[in-house]
């Protein structure tokens, strides 16, 4: 089976680079197809003369198996980063909800505060005028019995 050099470079968990030089080496066998590198993978890898403590002079194949096995791993991880940032998320959702909250109850109380001194500015308001209009209606009494 032959794979792209990123899934080889995935499957054994080294750089894109270190997989192109192991081809250019001839240490990897590869071919290219329509301008794309494809690396030779094998399900059931025979043990290799490297593995035996011997330099192997053959192409390697990677284990499709290996590389399963360290999508599967890679992908669980995944899974978990996920399930945290989701609960690092929720977290400042409702960190962020409880301020909010907070800021929303201060800003009511000083609403709440204005309002009643509004409330009595214009009670004194009414009350200055209403004062007002009594003064007037002595004068115009005093005056009319001035006449």
């Amino acid at each position: 089976m032959w794979v792209t050099v990123r899934v080889a470079a995935r499957g054994l968990g080294i750089s894109e680079n270190a997989v192109r030089n192991m081809v250019k080496r001839g240490t990897l066998q590869a071919e290219r197809r329509q301008g794309r590198v494809y690396v030779s993978v094998d399900r059931n890898p025979r043990p290799s003369d490297a593995s035996a403590g011997r330099p192997s002079n053959e192409p390697t194949h990677l284990s499709i198996d290996a590389a399963a096995d360290q999508w599967t791993a890679a992908a669980s991880n995944l899974e978990t980063e996920q399930r945290r940032a989701r609960r690092d998320y929720d977290d400042l959702v409702e960190a962020w909800s409880r301020d909010l909250r907070r800021q929303i109850g201060r800003l009511e109380g000083q609403i709440d505060a204005l309002n009643a001194e509004l409330k009595a500015e214009r009670a004194g308001a009414e009350r200055l005028t209403d004062s007002h209009g009594e003064d007037m209606r002595r004068m115009a009494t005093l005056l009319q019995t001035a006449q």
